[in-house]
């Protein structure tokens, strides 16, 4: 890639700028409410959540492996 190398090195404090704004709003929303943002690293937005009950382990459920009632693997 022909770029001049100061295009590749101003990566370097567009990054450094958003790390900084990012920290300047964290900043104010601690001051303002008290609470540091949380994530919820196991919420996909869009995908429903599975109760335990309806996972049956050990179940193929697809149409690879037919089993002998003809179900696919599902009870």
């Amino acid at each position: 890639m022909e770029l001049p190398v100061w295009i590749a090195f101003l990566a370097i404090p567009c990054g450094s700028y958003l790390m900084c704004y990012r920290f300047l709003q964290v900043t104010w929303s601690f001051w303002r409410s008290g609470e540091l943002p949380h994530h919820d690293h196991g919420y996909v937005e869009g995908v429903e959540a599975v109760k335990d009950e309806d996972i049956i382990p050990y179940a193929l459920r697809d149409n690879l492996h037919p089993d002998e009632t003809g179900t696919g693997g599902r009870k």
